[in-house]
């Protein structure tokens, strides 16, 4: 992917990233092909927004960062792709 579209590659410790719209993960996580992050400019309403369109999130995903949620797992997957929220 980064030799693809030039993109620079940073190895993180649970996954490597190509520019910052790539994302393959080192492991297996959640969903049966994978995931897909949706970056939000507004975490909070996001999750707001998918609460009244019946789409829970899954609490033990979060992950937080100086006391701000950053990322959580919604808790239904689309054709086999887990789906998270990552604040901007």
């Amino acid at each position: 992917m980064s030799q693809l579209f030039s993109f620079p590659v940073k190895e993180g410790s649970s996954s490597v990233f190509a520019g910052t719209g790539f994302e393959v993960m080192k492991s297996k996580y959640l969903g049966a092909h994978g995931h897909i992050a949706i970056s939000t400019n507004h975490i909070q309403r996001a999750i707001a927004y998918l609460k009244r369109q019946g789409v829970n999130t899954l609490p033990e995903t979060a992950k937080e960062k100086d006391g701000k949620l950053k990322a959580i797992y919604l808790d239904s997957e689309i054709s086999g792709f887990a789906v998270h929220l990552l604040q901007k």
